[in-house]
């Protein structure tokens, strides 16, 4: 899939440069702002270094179907609505994948993505921009998913990141029923930044929206399929 250019500052202590821009993953929540005087958030998961590269690990069992848990995640457009330090998010391209690997370019208007289809595959690139603390940051990723399993986003020209991406799955519980549903979900989010100046500068902010990712994530859930 071809990678997608667009424009990108990035403030820190330093003027604004430009650069191109893109999406996370998925980003993974609203349009959350923070200071750095503001209390951090509580952390649930684990958060440690592997072989260099930053690992946070969440898991929560929820009252939903694996498919509701899904069309949350996998409403890119929407990632402005409840992703920590969200700015905007947008679809850019999006293609359906058969059983043979093919790719068929789908119209962004049908978000067929969002549509019932058990064990369906997509590819999306997705555009995200992120910002506090006087980081502003913009990257497209691509977007994989399986529809009601899993979806992932792999940032694929983000400057300030060697690596980003993040691994969102749902699983139906042994206890699970069709009118009492219940999954679980698991995060994965793995990071590295491109320098130690880079790590220096907004490690704070992705410890924050790594703490924040599975309690936004369930804020909308709500907001989309009511309480339970």
């Amino acid at each position: 899939m071809a990678a997608l250019a667009a424009k990108r500052t990035l403030a820190l202590a330093q003027p604004r440069s430009q650069a191109r821009s893109l999406f996370g993953f998925p980003s993974p929540f609203g349009s959350s702002s923070s200071s750095s005087s503001s209390p951090p958030p509580q952390r649930k998961g684990t958060l440690k270094q592997e072989r260099g590269v930053w690992v946070y690990r969440e898991d929560k069992v929820m009252p939903y179907s694996p498919d509701e848990l899904f069309t949350v995640i996998a409403d890119v457009d929407s990632y402005q609505q409840f992703l920590p330090f969200t700015s905007s998010s947008r679809v850019l391209r999006a293609a359906q994948v058969g059983q043979d690997g093919r790719r068929t370019e789908q119209p962004l208007a049908d978000r067929g993505w969002l549509r019932p289809g058990q064990g369906e595959r997509w590819e999306m690139d997705g555009e995200l921009r992120i910002g506090a603390m006087g980081f502003d940051e913009g990257y497209v990723s691509l977007v994989e998913l399986e529809k009601a399993k899993w979806v992932k986003a792999t940032a694929k020209d983000a400057s300030m990141f060697r690596h980003l991406s993040t691994l969102w799955s749902f699983a139906p519980t042994a206890s699970s029923q069709s009118s009492n549903p219940k999954s679980r979900v698991d995060l994965y989010l793995s990071y590295a930044f491109t320098s130690p100046l880079h790590a220096a500068a907004i490690q704070t902010v992705w410890d924050k929206i790594s703490a924040l990712m599975v309690e936004k994530f369930e804020q909308r859930v709500r907001d989309v399929h009511g309480s339970r």
